[in-house]
């Protein structure tokens, strides 16, 4: 199990140091580090800087995180040195961009660089339509919670009382509750409400603005407002399905196979990986449907943009309570991200958050925690 924590949390960490470098020489150089900076002054030298700086600070970051996590080990905290590893250079990562792009920010004020260059905005003067979210996969997910209930109604006379609710990974019950509707058809009656949730906010996506690039064509801004409203709503759709799936195997695996060794981690593992799954494939589609959106030619070149620093907290996170568009392109890394200054741009992100972090740590603490 110690060797597992060590290659896991040292490993984990060292694939998202090299991803993070990797993805800085990946951005447009009109943003580097996620600080917007006329074209004409993407390759100068404090902007080499800064970059090389970040870098670094990521190996350092690195070796810090691998102090800490050899440290957890060594005491005996199997479960926190798998989690708290990740979250630690997560956010020390975050501290490393924020203090790199400083450079750049202090430059670019103090010599004025957005200075008489003349900058373009983007937006819509007509509303796109809008298509609904396959609603199939909330017809999915109506399903097998239906059968998992089933499953559970049928069951529910021959249920011990009281009930078992936690199982070590060795299958030893730890853990009980009286026998009732809650603690019988609780986790199906959360994964319902999560599956509500998921396809009700893909039905609202389906509707807000999208941010258009300076430069598109008519064509180019109403592929990019579809391709990118269809990968919103189809993931979410999708995320409801797969959470549903998952807690209904949970939830059946507990009743018909009570303490199996490693059975309901398994699930737990199958649904985080299904996750994960439905995140890449549906942004990988998206990127190659965008592509004809992102050409550029001599009729139609790319433009400088207005210096938007002051909306990029932190040059991760968008807050625009003025800007209707709720997808807008990621600053920092690839793709898009939400528009924190609408209410709709703050749910979604907080229940994307709970539906990907808890599901990644409670399959770990499964995996590693044994009594």
């Amino acid at each position: 199990m110690t060797v597992f924590v060590l290659v896991f949390a040292l490993g984990f960490t060292a694939f998202f140091g090299v991803l993070f470098a990797v993805v800085v020489g990946l951005r447009p150089p009109e943003l580097p580090l996620s600080v917007r900076v006329p074209q004409a002054h993407a390759n100068d030298q404090v902007v080499r800087s800064a970059i090389r700086r970040f870098r670094v600070s990521l190996l350092v970051m690195w070796l810090v995180t691998a102090a800490v996590t050899t440290v957890l080990v060594s005491v005996d905290l199997p479960a926190l040195a798998t989690v708290i590893p990740v979250l630690l250079y997560a956010g020390l990562t975050i501290l490393a961009l924020v203090l790199s792009r400083r450079l750049i920010i202090r430059a670019k004020r103090q010599g004025n660089w957005f200075e008489g260059v003349p900058g373009r905005v983007s937006a819509q003067l007509t509303p796109p339509s809008y298509r609904h979210p396959p609603f199939i996969w909330a017809v999915l997910a109506a399903i097998v919670l239906a059968g998992a209930t089933a499953v559970g109604v049928a069951l529910y006379p021959t249920l011990p009382d009281p009930l078992p609710i936690h199982f070590t990974i060795a299958g030893v019950a730890n853990a009980w509750a009286p026998k009732s509707v809650w603690s019988v058809f609780g986790l199906l009656m959360i994964g319902a409400a999560v599956a509500t949730l998921l396809t009700a906010l893909s039905v609202a996506a389906a509707r807000y603005s999208v941010r258009v690039q300076p430069g598109d064509t008519a064509e180019q801004a109403a592929l990019r407002t579809q391709v990118q409203r269809g990968m919103l709503t189809s993931l979410l759709a999708e995320l409801a399905f797969v959470l549903a799936l998952g807690i209904s195997a949970i939830d059946v695996t507990q009743r018909l196979a009570p303490g199996a060794r490693g059975v309901i981690a398994v699930c737990v593992i199958a649904m985080v990986v299904l996750i994960m799954v439905v995140i890449i494939s549906n942004v990988a589609r998206g990127r190659v449907q965008l592509r004809p959106a992102n050409v550029r030619s001599g009729e139609n070149p790319r433009p400088d943009s207005i210096d938007d620093d002051e909306h990029w907290k932190g040059g991760l996170f968008y807050v625009n309570r003025d800007d209707p568009a709720l997808v807008v392109p990621r600053r920092f890394g690839l793709g898009w991200t939400l528009n924190f200054g609408r209410p709709a741009g703050v749910v979604l992100t907080i229940t994307l958050l709970l539906v990907i972090v808890g599901g990644g740590i409670v399959p770990l603490l499964l995996v590693t925690h044994a009594r």
